[in-house]
């Protein structure tokens, strides 16, 4: 499976800043930039939060190049992934638009092999404004929504699925960051894209526990072979699925953990975790699962009932 890696340096300019042109370590945000290249001064200094508001009040480019392969556009998809995009941005590859992002809490794919060409390619992420979008955002509901004046200095927030405390709060600065935190990667798909792995624990009466590893996946050709490996402390399993039609396809296995190593909140025991690796065709997604049998007590009590 082939990956490019787009993570690294990327010019970073402003359309309302053009005397600004520096560059921008991904992951990342703009004010960690901004004060590397001493374009802005440290805002959790003195009074300096006043000084950098201007950033926020700023549309972001960032931008680089990136080569493709022929053996990399042999394939069926070419799937750009960003994990993690804080938080309105238009994406674009060679200038055509491929993705909007507006939710930093959800990952983003899209196939982009329409767009791209043998040899050198560029990819720009435009970061807008989150002060105006959600000032329009605002205008447009039925009735007005408040939101938490005194706490946040910048209005309407709650109207975008944005960190809150980047607007402000009674413990923390107005520092309405933007960035791109997480993975930003191409991937060259030939026959099954990897979508996501859900874990679910069943407890059973004598202290083990089951776990339940769902994995969901898209099938692009009919009767790929799936090849789907399990590793999970320090055991693998796998298994070879075929597939007759295209589309969403899951797989569930479930391992019994026998004595299983239990989770406890701070200050009551360890934390351990294990880790789970799923891969498929090349493809792979890794977690850290906690087991903990985790039970809502609403039994009435001295004190109130529910």
């Amino acid at each position: 499976m082939s990956t490019i890696n787009l993570l690294g340096q990327w010019n970073l300019t402003s359309p309302q800043r053009p005397e600004i042109e520096t560059t921008c370590t991904l992951p990342g945000d703009i004010h960690t930039a901004l004060l590397h290249a001493e374009c802005i001064p440290d805002p959790y200094f003195a009074c300096n939060e006043q000084d950098v508001q201007w950033v926020s009040e700023c549309e972001w480019h960032l931008s680089r190049t990136f080569s493709v392969t022929p053996q990399q556009l042999d394939c069926l998809e070419l799937q750009l992934t960003l994990t993690f995009v804080d938080t309105l941005a238009t994406v674009l590859v060679n200038g055509e638009k491929v993705l909007t992002c507006s939710n930093m809490f959800r990952p983003f794919r899209t196939n982009i092999l329409p767009f791209v060409q043998l040899g050198e390619n560029r990819i720009d992420i435009q970061l807008h404004r989150n002060d105006v979008e959600a000032k329009r955002r605002a205008a447009r509901l039925p009735f007005p929504v408040p939101w938490a004046v005194g706490n946040n200095q910048i209005p309407h927030m709650n109207t975008l699925r944005k960190t809150q405390c980047h607007a402000g709060w009674d413990w923390g600065i107005c520092l309405l960051v933007s960035g791109v935190y997480g993975e930003i990667s191409l991937q060259a798909l030939q026959t099954t894209r990897l979508d996501r792995v859900r874990t679910q624990q069943e407890w059973n009466e004598d202290g083990s526990c089951t776990l339940c590893i769902t994995t969901h996946y898209d099938v692009l050709e009919p009767g790929a072979a799936v090849n789907l490996s399990i590793l999970f402390d320090g055991n693998c399993y796998e298994f070879p699925l075929t597939s007759k039609n295209t589309g969403i396809s899951e797989y569930t296995h479930r391992i019994k953990v026998s004595t299983p190593k239990l989770w406890w909140p701070a200050g009551y025991g360890d934390q351990p975790l294990y880790d789970l690796e799923v891969h498929l065709n090349g493809q792979r997604i890794q977690k850290k699962i906690g087991l903990r049998n985790l039970q809502l007590e609403t039994s009435p009590d001295d004190i109130a009932a529910p």
